[in-house]
């Protein structure tokens, strides 16, 4: 009798469940990479000044734009990159800048993972004599500019987005990194900017977060616990942008880059199963069971 009631303590030991696999069911997305160029120039007619050019109106100016964008069609891996060089505002008038961003990122039910990067390198001065004369030849009829400057505006993107569900409480570990610097530090404020922000929420709001403004540096995220069932948003971006343009002191060719970088993981399900305790207990029940007939012996 005591034996059969040995078999059925282990019997129900047994029987309780294990943990279950936890499985993120992807709904919705949004990834992607984008850069814009902008390039302007002023000019100045004979009988007016170029200094300072906030003060004295020019006499014309001319803008051109640039652009390159590419987004995740579906859940698929995506790896991307998009880039903008200056255009020239008008004729050789050319700034030396670019915009670029790219991003890594994939999505699978237990693990998610991405990393961005962007970078802006703005350009300005003033235009010279043989770009005057280049320009003037251009119009007809032909305009006596005698000086000018040039500028650009670079803005670079990277940006991530997923939406999923989950049916059972679930551990998850998130860990991240934000970092952005402009390239020179002290640049006038306005002149050279920079975001970028890693978020989970869920059903109760924001989970995790960490973010990053100007003037630039470092941040890390590294939470870990146990996600109730419901819908959640892993969000990270990162942007960054630098507006060259010139003055009455001086001219100014700001740069801004910077980085996110995540990896989510989710665990077992908290399905109810035996503790270490229970475990124990299985293993002298089991030792009993099986030293019965010795002693019967």
């Amino acid at each position: 009798m005591r034996r059969a009631h040995g078999a059925l303590a282990v019997s129900a030991l047994l029987a309780w469940p294990a943990l279950a696999a936890a499985q993120a069911s992807f709904t919705s997305q949004q990834r992607f990479v984008r850069a814009t160029s902008e390039s302007t120039a002023m000019v100045w007619k004979q009988g007016t000044s170029p200094f300072p050019p906030n003060l004295d109106p020019p006499a014309a100016s001319f803008t051109e734009n640039g652009a390159d964008e590419t987004q995740s069609p579906g859940f698929d891996s995506f790896m991307a990159s998009a880039s903008s060089v200056a255009p020239a505002a008008v004729g050789p008038v050319v700034p030396d800048a670019s915009a670029t961003a790219s991003q890594t990122s994939s999505l699978a039910p237990g693990q998610v993972t991405a990393s961005g990067r962007f970078s802006a390198d703005a350009d300005s001065g003033s235009i010279s004599a043989p770009q005057i004369a280049a320009l003037n030849a251009l119009l007809q009829p032909p305009v006596p500019y005698i000086g000018g400057f040039v500028g650009s505006s670079e803005i670079a993107v990277t940006g991530f987005s997923v939406d999923f569900t989950l049916s059972e409480p679930t551990a998850y570990h998130l860990v991240g990194n934000v970092a952005h610097t402009p390239g020179t530090i002290g640049q006038v404020p306005h002149v050279a900017v920079g975001a970028a922000s890693i978020e989970l929420t869920g059903p109760s709001g924001s989970v995790a977060s960490v973010s990053l403004t100007p003037v630039g540096g470092s941040e890390d995220l590294d939470v870990e616990g146990l996600l109730a069932p419901g819908s959640y948003t892993l969000h990270a971006d990162g942007s960054g942008g630098a507006f060259g343009s010139c003055n009455l002191v001086a001219c100014v060719d700001p740069t801004m880059s910077g980085s996110f970088e995540l990896s989510l993981s989710l665990g077992a399900a908290a399905v109810p199963g035996p503790s270490r305790g229970a475990v124990a207990l299985l293993g002298c029940l089991l030792a009993a069971i099986g030293a019965a007939p010795l002693r019967c012996a």
